[in-house]
Formats: structure tokens, sequence, C-alpha cells
């Protein structure tokens, strides 16, 4: 692919500086103009060490759609750090299978077709082709990975694309919305609110919670992944058929043993990958994707399993303890311990935690997570002002974007153009500023919220506009 001279009139490098760096700026700004992922696909993004890829698409069969971002000017900078990433995908194809890899990068490559004293010219482009097939022969496990590069130019389209506006705003044209800048706007929102907000006073509530689900906070992902890894954790181990087979158990007592152990061993084995699954899920939950619902239905599903393979053990304890009765001291000394009470007790405590889990993800707080707006009702006077300032300046303390606005200054035409012309930021199309929340939500790993109060508190996530 190559953009041509698209990119010659813009400027890649005057991104803003995100996170202390432009690199990390460019990085997000690729990550939020990637190509929505297929039905049933997974977007992931790695951290540090990366293994090759800033972020990866995860397809229905397990394999990888890599892509790794450089901030660099040329493609003299680019192919030794290029080949570096390459060379740590194809290490670690055991652990995630990438079969393609996307570059992409603030510059084109030409591929000129004039010559110079007789002979062609040698561009970018075919220098990276050359490169990119010298990977491919040399490079332990990259032969048949599939690499692309999206260069300048059609970077350069999908900025422009429509519903892309707040993204260059945020991105080229403006220093707001960062955490320092939001800093001094939550200045100002404490001096407004005045008597109304007293943090010397504050006392944590149970509804705080729910805020920081619908931000999708680091402490509500947190306990999320904790609840599905205790879950993973509470898995029961089926032991072998052979060992579970009590002692003495006549021919006739056996078939139905056996059967009574064929489902519950089917019946646990499903359950673990289901809570396997949820954990997966858990740690994917991100500020553009948080299924609450589904979660809740597929922990119920792992509570049914358990919950019948719980029932096959308490049947298999009673022919477990009946032929305890009728064999003898040399039989159970010979034998087996059979299923006891302790194992039922294991599949149990599994269930319970699948319970949990469900429990969990029907809270208020995950549905306000999975919606990604909240609205409280209530009279004057009952400390909901206090609880909106406090939750802004505890989501920017927790590096969360995060900003107060007061209803009363706001008329019902245009709130949110108005809003921006309060913050400084001129006649701003409301659409343009909820794109810029979003974008700079995003840049954070997180949800940029919005409080809107009056009598009605209105919180809101990406996504609504």
């Amino acid at each position: 692919m190559s953009g041509g001279g698209a990119t010659q009139a813009f400027d890649w490098f005057s991104i803003r500086s995100w996170a202390g760096s432009q690199d990390r700026a460019f990085e997000e700004l690729c990550f939020q103009l990637r190509d929505a992922a297929q039905p049933g696909w997974r977007t992931v993004k790695t951290a540090a060490p990366d293994g090759g890829v800033e972020w990866y698409e995860k397809t229905t069969d397990g394999r990888c759609h890599g892509h790794q971002v450089k901030f660099v000017h040329d493609v003299h900078r680019l192919l030794p750090l290029a080949g570096e990433s390459v060379a740590a995908v194809g290490r670690n194809r055991e652990v995630r299978n990438v079969i393609r890899l996307t570059f992409w990068v603030p510059f084109d490559l030409p591929d000129p077709a004039h010559k110079v004293k007789g002979k062609p010219v040698r561009g970018a482009r075919q220098r990276w082709n050359e490169e990119v097939a010298k990977w491919k022969r040399e490079l332990p496990g990259v032969a048949d990975i599939d690499i692309d590069l999206i260069d300048g130019g059609h970077l350069l389209e999908r900025l422009l694309e429509p519903g892309n506006e707040g993204r260059q705003w945020f991105f080229f044209q403006q220093r707001a919305m960062g955490l320092e800048w939001l800093a001094e706007r939550q200045r100002v929102a404490e001096d407004i609110a005045h008597d109304r907000y007293t943090p010397q006073r504050h006392v944590a509530l149970p509804i705080a919670s729910v805020i920081d689900g619908c931000a999708l906070s680091s402490m509500f992902r947190a306990r999320l992944e904790a609840c599905a890894q205790d879950l993973v954790d509470a898995m029961p181990g089926v032991p072998s058929l052979a060992r579970s087979l009590p002692a003495g158990l006549n021919e006739a007592g056996r078939a139905p043993f056996n059967e009574l152990y064929a489902q519950m061993s089917d019946r646990v084995a499903k359950a673990t990958e289901g809570a396997i699954e949820l954990l997966s899920v858990a740690r994917e939950a991100g500020p553009g994707w948080m299924p609450a619902s589904d979660m809740a239905d597929a922990a119920a599903q792992v509570a049914r399993l358990l919950s019948k393979a719980q029932e096959a053990g308490r049947q298999m304890q009673d022919v477990c303890n009946e032929a305890a009765h009728s064999s003898t001291p040399e039989e159970n000394e010979a034998g087996s311990r059979g299923w006891s009470r302790e194992d039922t007790s294991s599949v149990s405590g599994a269930r319970r935690r699948a319970e949990k889990l469900r429990t969990f993800c029907l809270s208020d707080a995950a549905r306000a997570a999975e919606a990604g707006r909240w609205v409280l009702l209530g009279e004057a006077g009952q400390g909901k002002t206090h609880l909106l300032v406090d939750a802004t300046r505890r989501a920017l303390e927790q590096g969360r974007p995060s900003l107060t606005v007061f209803a009363e200054q706001l008329s019902a035409v245009n709130p949110l153009t108005q809003i921006a012309q309060q913050l400084g930021l001129g006649a701003l199309p409301h659409e343009v500023l909820l794109q810029a929340m979003d974008a700079a939500g995003a840049a954070s790993d997180a949800r940029f919220t919005l409080f809107r109060a009056r009598n009605t508190i209105l919180v809101r996530c990406p996504g609504w506009t």
C-alpha cells in the first residue's frame, strides 16, 4: 500500500505528547483508527514486553492478526526496528500464533519508476519488500506470516473519514483534555460547588462503586478479574475412574457408577472451559467493551454444570458408602478410597464462586459498565454534587480523564456546545467534543466520564452521542 504524496501537507510529527511521549500518542492514534474486529474476534492491547505487537485481533480459532506501530521519519530508521519486532513475533508464536503482522508508520514509501544513469532507482517501497522477503527467509517462525504496512497516506485517509473530527482536534489541534488541563477544571468545579463539596467530611459510599463501573476504572476491572480468577482457581480436578471406583463394588454396581462418573467428569470439564473463557473475557474488558450480561449468562451456565456435577457426585458418594459397608477390611485396605464428601464439596465450592461472579456481573456497577452511562435522581441537598465532584477528583488521581459541569450554567439548547465554550474551547460542535473525550479516554485506557449535575446526575461515557 502507498498513499503517494498524500501526507506531504500533513505533519504527523506535530502530534501532541501523551503520557510524556509523542510515540505513545501516535501509537494510541493508530489503535483508535484500526478497523473494527470481525464478529467473534477480540482485540487485545499488549503490555511490555509486547512480543512484537502493540495489539492484536484474536480469531475464533485462536490465530492472531498483530499490529506494530513505529513512529519514525523514514524507511532507513524503520527497517532495523521492524526487523526486531518481526523476530520477536516469530519467537513468540507458540504463545501467540500471529499469522498476519501489519506495521503502521507516519510516512509514505515511494516506489519511483525513473532511472538514474540508466539504472532503476531503488526506492523505499522496494527496500521494504526486499527486507520482508529476507525476514521470511532467515527469521525462525516467520516464513508463513503475512507482513503488511499501512503508510502515512492510508493513515491520513482513515483520520479524515467522517466521525474522526474529534480525534483530529484532540491529537493535532488542541492540548486540552490532558490530566493537567482537567485538574485545572476540577479546581474550578470545586469553587463552583463551594459548600456542596466538603472533602474533609467525605465518607465512602457503596454507590461510588457504580461510578467506578461506569468509568470501567482499573479498580472495577481488578475486582472483575479477581472474581473470575477465583472461579478458575476453585475448579476441581477430577480424579481418575480407577481412583474413584470404591473398593468392594460388585460388577452389577460398576456400570451405573461408571455412568455417574462420566456425567460428573464431563460437566466439570465443560464448566472448567467456561471458567477459563470467563477469565479471558474479564482480562480483555476495556473502555469500549464490557459484556456484563453475556458474562452473567456464561457464569450461570458454569454454575448449572457444576450443580449437575455436584448431584452426580452425591450419588457416587452414596454408592461408595454402600460399597464400604459390604466390603471386607482387606478389600477396603487394598482398594481406592472412592468418591468422598470432600470431592463433592470441592465441586460445590466452585459452584458458589460461579454464582458470585454472576452476581457481580448483574450488579449496578457492572450494568453501568456495560451501558456506559448512568442516571442518578434525587432531591436537592442529598449530597449528589459532593458525590460527583469527589468522583472526578478520584478519577484524576487515578489517571482517568473526568470532568464536572453544572446544569444551572447551561440552557436546554446545545448544552454540549455550551460546555465547550465554558471550558474555553470555543464553539466546538458537540460531536467533535464527544469524539475528543472518547479519544482522551481511550488514550488513558479508561472511559472519559462527564458529570452533569443538577437534581439529576448524568454520567456520560464513550458511545453516547
